[in-house]
């Protein structure tokens, strides 16, 4: 069974009526990762205990993005219950009416929803979509992170992994690279202040579940 990984913080907290479809499907792609096994565990092994060694054999060594939720086999596994299941067909509707939306609009919305964006591409194969994605989140790189790896950042730094996994066969080298510059950015303020940090031991506050699984899922988007 591979270790849990977490759906972007904002397409939990809104509304109910907002980003549903998005969720649900997200969700189902969750599932298909578990099932599959994208990434393996290491058997009965205490996290604790778990040495540079394991933790690399753990891990494969033919990893192609998409892996981060789904993989290629996923991928399949989607389109054909979006082909044979009704309910599966009206949510992806939803989210490709709203990121053929996006790629028209002569003016993008303050947030626009690059992970439909992302995902849209993932099951279409379809360059533009990615190229759009990453021209809407370009628009924030750069931007100063301040010295402090908080909830904000933490949230920011995995919604980009996921695009960054989603969106990477779509993407030439140099902009792999912005995009790996800016995630490397969000990590480097963890680095060398790790032991003084108080949330990386304050196991009775949501910062150290939520910080500790960004950061994790933005270090597997890397790899």
């Amino acid at each position: 069974m591979p270790p849990p990984l977490h759906i972007p913080f904002e397409y939990w907290s809104k509304p109910r009526s907002k980003n549903l479809a998005l969720r649900l499907v997200i969700s189902v792609c969750l599932l298909l990762f578990f099932v599959t096994g994208n990434i393996h565990a290491v058997d009965d092994i205490p996290p604790s205990h778990i040495s540079a060694k394991q933790l690399d054999r753990a891990i494969p060594n033919d990893l192609q993005h998409p892996y981060l939720y789904f993989n290629a086999d996923g991928l399949t596994a989607i389109r054909q219950r979006i082909e044979t299941d009704r309910v599966s067909a009206a949510i992806y509707k939803k989210i490709k009416d709203q990121a053929d939306t996006l790629m028209v609009l002569p003016k993008a919305p303050r947030r626009p929803d690059l992970i439909g964006l992302a995902f849209v591409y993932q099951m279409t194969g379809a360059r533009p979509y990615a190229q759009k994605a990453f021209e809407l989140a370009a628009r924030g790189f750069g931007k100063p992170k301040g010295d402090f790896y908080n909830l904000d950042s933490s949230r920011a730094c995995r919604s980009l992994a996921i695009l960054y996994d989603w969106l990477y066969p779509g993407l030439d080298d140099e902009q792999r690279a912005v995009f790996k510059a800016e995630l490397m950015g969000y990590l480097i303020q963890i680095r060398g202040k790790y032991a003084q940090t108080w949330w990386t031991h304050a196991y009775r506050t949501n910062w150290n579940a939520v910080c500790h699984s960004s950061a994790g899922v933005a270090a597997i988007a890397l790899l």
